[in-house]
């Protein structure tokens, strides 16, 4: 008998093992990932329906109704005072997508409709703001682009990029009511 036998027969069982908890180590981390992208799932879906929540609430559509009712009497130092509480729920939530703690898609799905209704019926007032302080809403003018994209993604061939003044009239018209 060889004396190498139990050495190669010690070093096979141990490359074995090697290998047994290399692909052990490999089926943890993936269970693990998978478990992390499923809590992150939960925990975004929870903070979509806070902010739907919110957005809903009695007294942000009251908000929602005196900036809408503002917009059509086209004042715009009314439309202006009243749309900015709008615009900075909308540029919470857009620093929550920018912070990966909600997922684009989520606030496509749920505010784009709105998004795009008050920033076309603040443009004015927007417009001048911005250029006084040009960081307010930057976290909403700064995935704005990207809602856009899957806007017209979902929309096939239907999306319009600015709503001309009856749509936007009778949309505004619809928060009041």
């Amino acid at each position: 008998m060889d004396c190498s036998t139990p050495t190669l027969v010690i070093a096979t069982v141990a490359a074995i093992a090697g290998v047994a908890a290399a692909i052990g180590a490999i089926i943890t981390a993936a269970v693990s990932w998978r478990q992390v992208q499923g809590f992150r799932a939960s925990l975004q879906a929870e903070t979509m329906l806070k902010l739907l929540d919110r957005f809903d609430s009695d007294s942000f559509r009251q908000t929602r109704k005196t900036a809408a009712t503002a917009c059509v009497s086209q004042n715009p130092d009314a439309a202006g005072a009243a749309v900015e509480d709008v615009l900075e729920f909308f540029d919470d939530a857009a620093f929550l997508v920018e912070k990966n703690a909600l997922d684009a898609e989520m606030m496509w799905h749920s505010f784009y409709h709105w998004i795009r209704l008050y920033l076309q019926a603040g443009e004015p007032h927007i417009t001048t703001y911005r250029t006084a302080e040009p960081s307010v809403w930057k976290h909403l003018f700064a995935i704005y682009p990207r809602l856009t994209v899957i806007e017209k993604a979902q929309g096939r061939g239907v999306y319009v990029e600015k709503l001309n003044n009856p749509q936007l009239k009778r949309q505004l018209e619809q928060e009041i009511y």
